[in-house]
């Protein structure tokens, strides 16, 4: 629900792919109580999307399903992207960001690292999470520098992701 403005962010990008507003979802308490969730919308089918979905993830086979990290990601992630992926999955704690990679095998997370070093000169590091997987972070010196590709793209109501109040 705090992230309602994020979500109207994304479905004013999206909306020539979106055929109805973001609506709120509901669940219910133990003891059958609604209460609201969160904020949502769902996408058409396109081909652009099943493209951009065949990129990153695997359709058929092992692991079907789940996001992968592309070979050729070092072509596709600029700062705007980094900046949404930060958005959805980081973290921002005692001066560090923390990334979520929970679905990425080690070999992706490795392939990661090289494309932020090459590409923002950023150098991020891993750790296993207990059984969950592997969360990428950047120390203090190295979090500045990704601060500093990613800020102009941050929505207001997402600092908080990278250290701003809003």
């Amino acid at each position: 629900l705090v992230q309602k403005e994020y979500v109207l962010w994304k479905y004013d990008i999206l909306k020539p792919l979106v055929f109805t507003k973001p609506k709120i979802s509901y669940r219910y308490d133990p003891k059958k109580e609604k209460y609201p969730k969160s904020w949502w919308f769902r996408t058409i089918r396109h081909p652009l999307l099943t493209e951009i979905y065949s990129t990153f993830y695997i359709p058929k086979g092992y692991r079907t399903g789940k996001k992968i990290v592309p070979k050729h990601i070092v072509h596709l992630l600029d700062s705007f992207g980094l900046a949404i992926w930060v958005m959805d999955d980081g973290s921002y704690h005692k001066g560090v960001i923390d990334i979520s990679t929970y679905s990425f095998l080690l070999p992706e997370i490795k392939l990661l690292q090289i494309t932020l070093k090459e590409k923002f000169n950023v150098d991020i590091r891993y750790y296993k999470d207990r059984d969950k997987g592997y969360r990428m972070y950047c120390n203090m010196k190295e979090t500045k520098k990704l601060i500093q590709t990613i800020k102009p793209y941050i929505i207001p109501s997402m600092m908080y992701k990278i250290g701003f109040q809003n």
